[in-house]
């Protein structure tokens, strides 16, 4: 037999470069077919070497030769090679010795669950190995194995054992480490007793009663020792274990007697007792003066204020079934210093809300409410951590508008659907993520407010788009996931493209890059005068001598200057084209520029950005403005103060954000022009609204932006609480 460990001096440290380390494709670890004759493993035998199935793929899968179900040396390296922290072997029902060798290298968990039989000269090759050994299909260990695998000093999982002599379990207690025995349901008092004197973890989870004699026993086991298939303790097994000064779980016990619970709440070490769904008040008392983790997750109702206190000094709480919280035990709980869970607590009291409401332990979960109260969400609001309620399938525009005023990460993920009262109330959220999951579909308006708010935002649910919703997302500012779109138009999948800071599955961000690239190559194909194919210079290199075109193109105001009258710059249409190439991105704000014409608007069309702002601009003329309208996305215009009746009508072919918030008042006549105008409009600017300019307004069926201190009639106000779209007071 190879000593394990002269194998592992030989191969990883004398001659590491020969034995590639425990990928196995050096000299020593090479493949039978890398290899050839001279080079195969050498302990298969020269036949094996040379025989044509070597290189098969059946010799991958099953080894060769010796024993059709037995892992070759050669095979136990391909799976090395190919793994990286776990290996799983799922074929072969037993291992030759120097595949056990080689597999004892890795550097992983070992599940070799398929594996039915193993000799004690396998076993004991594991020896150096330090992960997890998993061997669940070994059903029966004899001592001679039992002694073998007690030599492995990683986690060792023997589930398949059913039955436990206590010869073997004498054997498997000179293992340290964690042991795993969990397909055992019953075991023998002198068997349990064998193993107390382990050193180590010891789950022995599929028990279904145990005795007070192995109990007593078992309580011995140094280590955390896990019974979470009891579902039952009596109360002498009970006081057994109350002796212990290890963990001890029991997730199981579903029931117990009051002097059971009470033996269980002398334990020494940290118990969980996650099955238990009521206690009585001298239980509670009991587990209220431990001073070790004591977990209850699994409680529906806590009246004791002494115990929540106990439970809150958990390092994990999570309590999932209760059903009811008072504003007294809220308080108590909210002192625990990690996220704290509720997943089955249907009504929530205003003060109890307040009262969790001052943890600070990095989250608040209430996976149990389908609705709430505008004064319950108040108080939640005022939690500064990420409030998390994954099954709210309804909320008012009154409730999304108060906890839109939560200052941390929002998770809505149980809205199925969104209105715009309540989008736009979410709109006005700036804590931090707003997770919207579970949204199956939204419109284009609501896409709108949505992207109107900064910050990280998740739309997972949604699976697919169209073009204009795929265009008002892709103005949002900030993280957008959309893990979940499966199916996009490819002009929506180039309008999605155009997000700075987009997540999706794989598949889908390969397609919209495709349409993106395509988008791209359309539109330089499209143009009318190609830009010259010169190297990229900055916007202050701009050519500085005079133009040779007899009029000039665009009129650009400089940076400030010490002067007191800066001198203004004239730039044509090619030199202009050319200062727009150095330009990349989806923003594009030319707030500089005070007067556009004809030949220098069309150039912009050629720009990929979707936000354009020229906010320079104080007049413009219905030519240019038709021009401009051409554009999709967001144009901002907000340097003008007056807009004619023509131009009106001009940019009301524009498709997507307008903003001119600087126009202070309007014509009935080019509020009807407007009135056709698609998506959003902002005219926050209007400080005066007569009643035929409402009317018309009010005929728009977008989102329309207009300022609360706006002058209007009564008549005018009725009129445009009626509009067919959204109209939005800021």
């Amino acid at each position: 037999m190879i000593d394990p460990w002269t194998y592992f001096v030989v191969e990883e440290l004398i001659f590491p470069e020969e034995s590639g380390g425990v990928t196995g494709t050096g000299a020593f670890g090479m493949d039978a077919s890398e290899a050839g004759d001279e080079g195969a493993d050498r302990r298969q035998g020269d036949q094996a070497a040379r025989s044509p199935e070597s290189s098969s793929s059946r010799e991958l899968a099953a080894g060769p030769t010796r024993d059709d179900e037995a892992l070759s040396a050669a095979t136990a390296r391909k799976l090395i090679k190919n793994s990286e922290f776990s290996l799983q072997l799922d074929d072969a029902t037993s291992l030759l010795l120097e595949a056990a060798t080689i597999l004892a290298r890795f550097n992983g968990s070992l599940h070799l669950d398929s594996l039915t039989t193993m000799t004690p000269e396998v076993a004991r090759e594991f020896r150096t190995h330090r992960d997890t050994l998993c061997l669940s299909a070994l059903a029966q260990l004899t001592v001679p194995l039992a002694q073998a695998l007690a030599e492995h000093p990683g986690r060792l999982e023997l589930d398949g054992v059913a039955d436990l002599p206590v010869e073997v379990a004498r054997a498997l207690a000179h293992h340290h480490g964690e042991l795993c025995l969990n397909g055992l349901s019953h075991i023998d008092d002198h068997a349990a007793m064998a193993l107390g004197s382990h050193v180590g973890d010891l789950e022995i989870n599929g028990l279904a009663s145990l005795s007070a004699t192995a109990a007593q026993g078992l309580a011995s086991n140094a280590g955390t020792l896990q019974l979470d298939g009891l579902l039952d303790l009596g109360d002498q097994a009970a006081r057994a274990l109350s002796c212990r000064v290890h963990p001890t779980h029991l997730n199981g016990l579903t029931q117990a007697s009051d002097a059971a619970l009470t033996a269980l709440a002398a334990i020494d070490a940290d118990v969980a007792l996650d099955a238990l769904r009521n206690v009585s008040n001298d239980v509670a008392a009991a587990f209220a003066d431990r001073e070790w983790d004591t977990t209850l997750n699994g409680l529906e109702s806590l009246e004791s204020v002494a115990l929540a206190k106990r439970i809150a000094r958990n390092s994990h709480v999570s309590l999932d079934g209760l059903r009811a919280v008072s504003p007294d035990v809220a308080k108590a709980l909210a002192r625990h210093d990690s996220p704290l869970s509720f997943g089955a607590i249907t009504t929530l009291s205003r003060e109890a809300a307040a009262a969790l409401a001052t943890h600070t332990g990095g989250g608040l979960t209430f996976g149990g409410l389908a609705r709430i109260a505008e004064d319950v969400a108040e108080a939640l609001a005022e939690y500064e951590g990420p409030l998390v309620l994954p099954d709210l399938g309804f909320v008012s525009s009154a409730a999304a508008r108060v906890l839109a005023s939560h200052q941390g990460d929002l998770s809505l993920d149980g809205l199925a659907s969104l209105n715009t009262d309540v989008a736009a109330a979410l709109a006005d959220h700036r804590g931090g993520t707003l997770s919207l999951a579970g949204v199956r579909t939204i419109t284009p308006d609501i896409a709108g407010y949505l992207a109107a708010r900064p910050g990280a935002l998740s739309l997972d649910g949604i699976q697919t788009l169209d073009d204009k919703t795929a265009a008002a997302l892709a103005m949002h500012q900030g993280e957008l996931s959309l893990y979940g779109l499966s199916k996009l138009s490819p002009a929506a999948a180039a309008a999605i493209g155009q997000h700075p800071d987009l997540s999706l599955a794989d598949d889908m961000q390969k397609r919209v890059r495709k349409a993106r690239r395509h988008h791209r190559s359309a539109t330089e194909e499209s143009k009318p005068h190609p830009a010259p194919s010169t190297d990229d210079q900055h916007q202050e290199a701009a050519p500085q001598q005079a133009s040779t075109s007899p009029t000039p193109a665009i009129d650009v105001e400089p940076p400030p200057q010490p002067q007191p009258a800066p001198s203004v710059r004239e730039y044509t249409v090619e030199e202009f084209r050319a200062a727009l190439r150095r330009f990349r991105g989806n923003e594009l704000l030319l707030d500089s520029i005070f007067r556009l014409t004809p030949p220098t608007a069309a150039t912009l069309l050629e720009h990929e950005a979707v936000c354009l702002s020229l906010g320079g601009l104080k007049d413009l003329t219905a030519d240019v403005a038709a021009i401009l309208a051409r554009r999709g996305g967001s144009l901002g215009l907000q340097g003008l103060q007056q807009l004619s009746d023509d131009v009106a009508l001009a940019l009301s072919a524009h498709c997507g954000w307008l903003a001119m918030d600087g126009v202070e008042s309007l014509s009935a006549t080019a509020a009807e022009a407007l009135s056709k105008h698609e998506h959003s409009l902002s005219l926050r600017g209007l400080r005066d609204i007569p009643d035929d300019v409402a009317a018309q307004l009010a005929k728009y069926s977008g989102i329309l932006w207009l300022s609360s201190h706006a002058s209007l009639s009564e008549i005018g106000r009725t009129t445009l609480a009626a509009a067919e779209g959204t109209v939005q007071f800021e």
